[in-house]
């Protein structure tokens, strides 16, 4: 656990990401309708990962696709990732042990672009 606003310690990271389905099955925390979504997600790669690798990983893990990544930035407190996204600072503050990735607050979108 983390405190309010506190130190996170280092190499911790966080990005933009833009994730679509895999295929039609469902997916938890994407709309049925949706095709796909934009999001923050933060993760703590250990000693040569990669974040980007993490984040692939982690979509794949539940049958997702990475997009892209844009506004990948180094942080070091709470406090700099609530500025960005309170939610993120929230699934940050209680990441369970072991996990890497933690995932913020995601906007979907459908196929021809609508929201």
């Amino acid at each position: 656990m983390h405190e309010a606003g506190g130190m996170i310690g280092k190499d911790w990271f966080i990005a933009s990401v833009t994730f679509e389905r895999r295929d039609l099955s469902p997916v938890e925390g994407l709309p049925d309708h949706a095709q796909g979504a934009v999001g923050w997600m933060a993760c703590q790669p250990a000693d040569g990962e990669i974040v980007r690798d993490l984040i692939e990983a982690a979509l794949k893990a539940v049958n997702l696709r990475l997009v892209g990544i844009e506004r990948q930035a180094a942080v070091h407190s709470l406090a700099e990732i609530a500025l960005v996204d309170e939610h993120l600072a929230t699934n940050v503050r209680s990441m369970e042990p072991g996990k890497t990735v933690v995932w913020g607050t995601c906007h979907a979108y459908v196929a021809d672009g609508e929201g």
